[in-house]
């Protein structure tokens, strides 16, 4: 393959049923594709994917890979469009240069500072029960599976007071969102998620709409925090999901750990 080929990727949300496409530039970064592209037009851009890969390849082997020069084809999302797209390369483009590979799916976790986002990634990856390597890019902590996982957790430093803060996480996660950043979790310890905080996932969902934005309520103890989740869900439009990463003692007794397996299959479902 060589060094001058250009670079796609197709980022397929299976349960709005939205793709969204990025070429990789010069330095490395991804950005999504303009709107003038002919893979930006609204046919290609929403729809199951299974049904739209052969036009989604013949765009990309007429525009990005002229001569033959060579691409290299990266695909994020659920199995069925990494099927669908590896049958079309078979069957049309084996001889074409395309090299293809599926992407691991990158979640973001962030949250105001105490909202319980480490110890969430660790009760969902003991869930899972996920062997997996930690590392650190800047004030991120990055959980990376190692063997058959195709997931890549980052935890982003807690928001603190003032507007500076809620700037650099949006700064952390549109950087996230151009690498392909699939899922964001949104973390609370309260039922209330303050103007400044609705305004970044607000902005977040227009600019990237492929991002899946999952709000966890991390400190759910009673009945009455689950219906807080359901009317927060409501009041902003955003899935809202109450749990508990590790039992806890109250004054009545132990309340076990819940939640999590919903909040699972809510972030690789479909996927």
């Amino acid at each position: 393959m060589s060094l001058n080929c250009n670079r796609v990727k197709i980022i397929y949300n299976q349960e709005k049923r939205i793709v969204a496409y990025s070429l990789q530039n010069e330095q490395g970064k991804w950005i999504q594709v303009s709107d003038y592209s002919e893979l930006a037009q609204e046919a290609l851009s929403k729809g199951n994917i299974d049904k739209i890969a052969p036009r989604i390849l013949s765009i990309i082997n007429t525009t990005y890979n002229q001569r033959k020069r060579g691409v290299e084809l990266f695909y994020e999302g659920p199995p069925e469009g990494s099927k669908a797209l590896s049958r079309e390369l078979e069957r049309h483009y084996s001889t074409d240069n395309i090299l293809f590979a599926r992407k691991k799916t990158i979640i973001a976790v962030a949250g105001k500072t105490g909202t319980g986002k480490s110890a969430l990634i660790k009760a969902l990856l003991d869930l899972k029960e996920e062997h997996h390597t930690i590392t650190k890019k800047g004030e991120t902590v990055v959980y990376s599976g190692v063997n058959s996982s195709d997931a890549e957790w980052h935890e982003l430093p807690g928001i603190g007071f003032g507007l500076d803060s809620i700037r650099k996480t949006q700064g952390v996660l549109e950087e996230l969102a151009n690498q392909g950043l699939a899922v964001l979790l949104y973390c609370t310890s309260t039922n209330r998620i303050e103007t400044p905080e609705r305004e970044l996932l607000e902005r977040l969902s227009i600019i990237f709409p492929q991002i899946k934005t999952i709000i966890v309520m991390t400190d759910s103890v009673s009945e009455e925090d689950i219906e807080a989740a359901k009317s927060l869900e409501r009041n902003i439009s955003i899935q809202t999901i109450p749990v508990l990463a590790k039992s806890k003692r109250i004054r009545s007794g132990l309340i076990p750990s819940h939640g999590l397996d919903l909040l699972l299959s809510a972030i690789f479902e479909e996927r």
